[in-house]
């Protein structure tokens, strides 16, 4: 073990030994959690190296086959924990986006999570079921795209869906997926690089199911323009399905939208 996976090693043994009873219910109550949250998080950025690929989420040592996950860890940290805190019993965890699948990992390390549907289009899904195999899950993986309308589409190296050259994939609607029969999720992440207001779309009956409490969206500003959408208009989906909005984290270019009910 070097010095910086030492650094990290501490800081997140520290954290373990001292969130917890009651300075974690003040910390928690007063929301000073997502505060201290990002300066955890730009902490590990300071002392991660692309080689490291091991990180600690809910005392459960995780292993990715990717490099680099601490660093991915560190900017997803807040939202992360926040997911993790809304976890109930027999929930499902839909993960639209799922990349190398550091939410899908996190998440299944609760006990109390029912299911994890993983849906990730692109050649990234491969290294999503590795990671899934290596610490021991087991999810369902989807390896297609989820827009308004089923059919076929391609993804560009900016991982966007449609929008110029690049990979095909097979692209379904969230509806279409209870259809085919699985679950209707409790909690949701969505992140699909400005094809947000898209997936909403085609996911009106799981908007309005009571099952669904919880919904993580990345909402990418630079990105909404390309799919002819905004901001306000993806807020606007959400509130008209009885959701409250609130903003977890902001760097700029976008930000974490948590919708409950």
């Amino acid at each position: 073990m070097n010095i910086r996976e030492r650094i990290v090693w501490g800081m997140e043994s520290t954290l373990k030994r001292v969130y917890k009873g009651k300075v974690k219910y003040v910390v928690d109550s007063t929301g000073a959690n997502r505060h201290l949250g990002r300066i955890y998080a730009r902490l590990l950025r300071l002392v991660q190296t692309p080689e490291m690929n091991t990180i600690t989420v809910n005392d459960v040592d995780l292993s990715f086959e990717n490099q680099g996950i601490v660093g991915a860890y560190a900017g997803e940290y807040p939202v992360i924990q926040d997911v993790l805190n809304e976890i109930q019993q027999e929930d499902v965890f839909w993960d639209i986006g799922a990349a190398f699948g550091l939410y899908s990992c996190s998440v299944a390390t609760s006990e109390n999570v029912e299911s994890v549907i993983a849906v990730e289009p692109t050649k990234r899904a491969d290294t999503l079921k590795t990671n899934l195999s290596l610490n021991g899950f087991s999810a369902n993986v989807i390896q297609k795209a989820i827009s308004d309308s089923p059919g076929c589409a391609t993804i560009s190296e900016k991982l966007q869906l449609g929008k110029g050259d690049g990979v095909a994939v097979d692209v379904v609607t969230g509806d279409q997926l209870v259809q085919e029969g699985y679950p209707v999720p409790s909690i949701m992440k969505i992140d699909v690089e400005g094809a947000e207001y898209n997936v909403l779309n085609g996911m009106g009956k799981i908007l309005s199911d009571s099952d669904l409490r919880v919904v993580y969206c990345e909402i990418h500003r630079n990105f909404l323009p390309d799919f002819g959408a905004s901001p306000e208009m993806v807020e606007d989906v959400f509130e008209s399905h009885g959701f409250d909005l609130e903003i977890i984290e902001d760097n700029g270019s976008g930000y974490n939208l948590k919708a409950t009910r």
